[in-house]
């Protein structure tokens, strides 16, 4: 059984490893802002004791951006549980929107978001190349063949 909880102390250490592996480094880029994932609020999903998953976001004047959505094993709904969780979380915290950034070629987590009730709000046409100037690890092509040039940013109101 996958439980989730929020991100402890003791859990920094091996999320920072597991955000390397998935990431291609502990931070993120996005829309020209960098975070270091380990310093953000967030969630993590467990199986058996064991990190499955993680959420992270950043909060500002009532709006949560869910800055990274990982599913570290695939095919147990770890997304879809820390998305649910996480939005119950941002109702409580006081968030009159919740927000995140894709990049072009993530059609299945478009899926999980759409599925959640977001709505594509904007286009970022050509955004990626400027986060690579401070991210150079972000790749040119995605695993599936495709550029990763643009984002999609999604929405819901809560």
């Amino acid at each position: 059984m996958i439980s989730v909880r929020s991100i402890e102390a003791s859990d920094r250490a091996e999320l920072k490893t597991m955000f390397q592996e998935a990431w291609g480094a502990p931070r993120v880029v996005g829309l020209g802002h960098v975070y270091e994932l380990i310093e953000l609020p967030g969630l993590v999903a467990l199986e058996a004791g064991e990190i499955v998953g993680a959420l992270t976001w950043n909060i500002q004047n009532g709006a949560c951006e869910f800055v990274s959505v990982n599913a570290f094993v695939v095919g147990k709904g770890v997304a879809r549980l820390l998305m649910g969780r996480a939005l119950d979380e941002a109702r409580t915290l006081g968030c009159r929107r919740v927000w995140l950034i894709t990049t072009n070629d993530n059609a299945q987590a478009l899926t999980v978001y759409q599925k959640f009730g977001f709505r594509l709000s904007k286009l970022h046409i050509d955004a990626v190349a400027e986060d690579r100037r401070l991210k150079p690890e972000i790749p040119l092509v995605a695993d599936n063949g495709i550029p990763i040039r643009d984002y999609l940013e999604l929405e819901i109101l809560l």
